[in-house]
């Protein structure tokens, strides 16, 4: 099968009436990112949370290694891009479900303890 271009996987998914199901998803999106910002905001070990329209979080730690450590424990999958300029301290954190943001702050919090 040919590569489809964006577009026409685009075009085909509105016909198919899925937008209400793509709207449901990124109201999913909306809301969990919000509990995990309003959650992390709390964490004595967050430094900062920049600020993302996408779906996920760029997060400055104090001691990233020790919360990547912690998730891949978990098997939640966290990146680190301590690495990329001005983001030393960095891990982006992709927004799940909220079982998923469970399992992840409830890690950060025993992390934390």
């Amino acid at each position: 099968r040919q590569p489809q271009p964006i577009c026409d996987f685009l075009i085909d998914y509105f016909k198919s009436n899925k937008l209400n199901e793509l709207e449901a998803n990124i109201q999913r999106i909306i809301i969990e990112k919000k509990r995990l910002i309003t959650t992390l905001e709390d964490m004595p070990f967050v430094d900062k949370i920049l600020p993302s329209s996408a779906n996920f979080l760029l997060v400055k730690f104090r001691d990233p290694q020790n919360i990547m450590k912690a998730t891949q424990a978990q098997g939640i999958i966290i990146r680190d891009r301590s690495e990329q300029l001005n983001l030393e301290g960095c891990l982006r954190i992709t927004i799940g479900d909220q079982k998923e943001n469970d399992l992840l702050l409830q890690t950060l919090i025993n992390q934390g303890t």
